[in-house]
């Protein structure tokens, strides 16, 4: 019964399906989500679409982090 504020997942090429499986939770919420963006080439432009159909308010950024190997890619989406 408690209010979800934040989702963390990096879960090695099922991000699709982990936002799938909480969607109605993050419709509900609207938590703040930080997604693993680089497994699947489609995953640039797939996840934040399903983001915004899910919340059509959420601000969505791509951030590079400096990591070895060079790769590390993730969605951060904010209301």
């Amino acid at each position: 019964d408690e209010r979800v504020t934040y989702i963390k997942m990096d879960v090695e090429g099922a991000e699709m399906e982990a936002l799938k499986g909480g969607k109605e939770q993050i419709k509900r919420n609207k938590p703040k989500l930080f997604i693993a963006a680089y497994h699947h080439d489609a995953d640039i432009f797939l996840l934040p679409l399903f983001m915004w159909q899910l919340v059509p308010e959420y601000k969505v950024y791509l951030r590079k982090h400096p990591y070895v190997p060079a790769w590390e890619l993730n969605f951060f989406a904010v209301v």
